[in-house]
């Protein structure tokens, strides 16, 4: 089994539904409109947590602090002590 295949047998997939592309489309005018980084694979990957309200667990959250309504979390900083 490759490293890849034990990855996925362990992660969350979740579709990439209409309502996910309509929201990616948005998020992109947005983007251009507001000058925010409109890279496709970080709106699409946004777009599938904010449609139903999931929790964006990344190291980049400066990439994704301009859309409305996406709670992010920083990953760096998930096992840091107060």
């Amino acid at each position: 089994m490759s490293g890849f295949d034990a990855f996925c047998q362990q992660a969350a997939v979740f579709p990439i539904t209409d309502a996910v592309l309509d929201r990616c489309a948005d998020l992109g005018v947005t983007a251009r409109q507001g000058g925010f980084s409109g890279a496709d694979a970080d709106l699409l990957i946004a777009a599938t947590a904010v449609t139903p309200s999931r929790t964006l667990v990344t190291g980049s959250t400066a990439h994704f602090a301009w859309i409305a309504n996406l709670r992010l979390e920083n990953w760096r900083f998930a096992n840091r002590i107060p």
